[in-house]
């Protein structure tokens, strides 16, 4: 048995006290238990009770049956998972039939033997443990797969990584070096100040307007290095589940700061950016994640092209969500590829370039998100991805506000 730190709970909804109190005395050694006298009591607890792992529901009740209990269970987030079983006087095969298609996982007739009742109780009870266990070991994993994906992308750029931050650091160099021959020329200038020549003033001006010039070298050069590491920061950490009001602008900004060694050469990138768009409730690192991925695969889609274009747009839909669109005019989507290109390990690509769990990543984020990612072919050449997302976030999300 795989061990759980808390004694499991259990429902009981029937609206007679004598079988209340039969099943409380049979399961109340082993189990939590609470009571509901009602169909719309039942619901209440449900929707309320922490950790309600099994629900033993009576079908004939006053107000609102078991089967209707059933349904809105099932059809209510956060509770649909919640084993049922139904313990009733009707005994049909077309009774027990309906049980199961509501999505019940047990049927107990009356009048019902407690032995029964608590066998049948303890095996649901250890396959729920067993199946809280494997979605705990998927989500894990899933997890796992995740931050694997993203680094397997900063190793498909770390050469471009390493050029870019290469870059500025040589001009700061350079302008170190020549800001010390600089001041070396200025130093004899310096030591003749009390004997100012309009040459010695012309030459001083000059100096110092090229000190200023290096000066702003070095800011520029410091400002974008450190853009590129707060973006491959932020891109490598493991994830949390926070959302928090954050701007899409800045997730597409951190994403186009990892990927510019993949899109700089040959590659137009064009934004059209909505600057009235609200932020919204959302994961900035698993955004930038998915920009990263579909910015990554139009790059690819590009190879060889001398006149790549992206286009990247965003715009509010209605006032509960946005659309962000990512376009390129590479070879597009293969016909026949569309709803595979969102499986897992999916790829046209060599190994050294991607593992296949890109898109597949990317579709999981969205949906977590409570939006939605489709794609389609470009008329005059090339895909298109547009994103939704809703404002404030999926309907059962916890968020956090940062001031």
């Amino acid at each position: 048995m795989i061990p759980d730190m808390r004694r499991q709970r259990i429902l009981i909804v029937d609206d007679e006290p004598s079988n209340i109190r039969i099943l409380v005395e049979c399961l109340k050694t082993d189990y939590e238990l609470n009571v509901a006298r009602g169909g719309k009591e039942a619901l209440e607890l449900a929707h309320s009770t922490e950790g309600l792992d099994l629900i033993l529901l009576d079908i004939q009740m006053p107000e609102m049956t078991g089967y209707e209990v059933c349904r809105q269970l099932k059809a209510g987030s956060g509770v649909k998972d919640i084993p049922v079983i139904f313990i009733t006087a009707l005994s049909e095969e077309r009774d027990e039939a309906k049980g199961f298609d509501l999505g019940a996982v047990d049927y107990i007739t009356k009048p019902f033997s407690t032995v029964i009742v608590k066998a049948r109780v303890d095996i649901h009870m250890e396959l729920k443990l067993h199946r809280d266990h494997l979605e705990e070991l998927a989500e894990q994993r899933a997890k796992q797969l995740v931050h694997a994906e993203r680094l397997v992308t900063l190793g498909t750029l770390s050469a471009g990584i390493a050029h870019e931050v290469s870059n500025p650091l040589t001009y700061i160099s350079l302008s170190a070096v020549m800001m010390r021959k600089m001041f070396d020329d200025m130093r004899p200038v310096v030591e003749r100040s009390f004997e100012y020549s309009e040459e010695d003033r012309e030459k001083f001006r000059t100096l110092l307007q090229q000190g200023e010039a290096y000066l702003n070298s070095f800011t520029e050069g410091t400002e974008r290095i450190e853009a590129i590491v707060k973006s491959m920061k932020k891109f490598a950490r493991r994830d949390t589940d926070e959302k928090t009001r954050c701007a899409i602008d800045e997730a597409l900004n951190d994403a186009l700061r990892i990927c510019h060694s993949a899109l700089k050469y040959n590659i137009e990138v064009t934004q059209h950016l909505d600057p009235t768009l609200p932020p919204i409730i959302a994961n900035s690192q698993q955004l930038g994640q998915v920009f990263t991925n579909l910015l990554n695969n139009a790059a690819h889609a590009m190879e060889g092209r001398k006149d790549g274009k992206i286009l990247i747009r965003t715009e509010q839909v209605d006032p509960g969500h946005i659309r962000i669109t990512v376009e390129d005019n590479g070879h597009g989507i293969p016909k026949d590829k569309f709803e595979a290109i969102w499986e897992a390990f999916m790829t046209t690509k060599g190994p050294e370039k991607g593992t296949g769990l890109g898109l597949s990543i990317s579709k999981g984020i969205i949906n977590d998100h409570g939006g939605s990612i489709r794609a389609e072919n470009v008329e005059t050449g090339g895909a298109r991805f547009i994103i939704e997302l809703p404002v404030n976030g999926k309907q059962e999300d916890n968020w956090l506000e940062l001031e």
